[in-house]
């Protein structure tokens, strides 16, 4: 199995999720981008990756990190974080999405 298969469709979910977002609305868009970036990157080992996708997965790691917030009991940590990001903060994740989405995809054409 070529291991950047998964990576590589949940970045694309992502990506797709984040060029909806003026129709299901901001936060819930970069809430599920983000999701499905967290479950892309959960399918693959660090030490896989090369620059600059190191650098990439770094700072998307950030935006994934909602320690201390405090998240309601009926909303996850990701959509609690996704409901505080600034357009700007919005806007790099997209382009991370972005990079990160072609980056697996041609490494993954890489092991076909």
């Amino acid at each position: 199995m070529v291991p950047f298969f998964r990576a590589a469709n949940c970045f694309s979910s992502a990506e797709d999720t984040l060029s909806a977002l003026d129709e299901i609305g901001k936060d819930k868009a970069v809430g599920l981008a983000l999701i499905e970036c967290s479950n892309g990157l959960s399918s693959i080992r660090r030490d896989q990756l090369t620059e600059p996708a190191i650098e990439w997965v770094s700072e998307l790691s950030s935006f994934l990190d909602y320690s201390g917030l405090e998240v309601p009991k009926d909303q996850g940590g990701i959509p609690t974080k996704a409901a505080t990001l600034t357009a700007a903060e919005v806007g790099r994740i997209a382009e991370l999405v972005k990079n990160l989405q072609r980056w697996f995809s041609a490494e993954n054409s890489k092991g076909m």
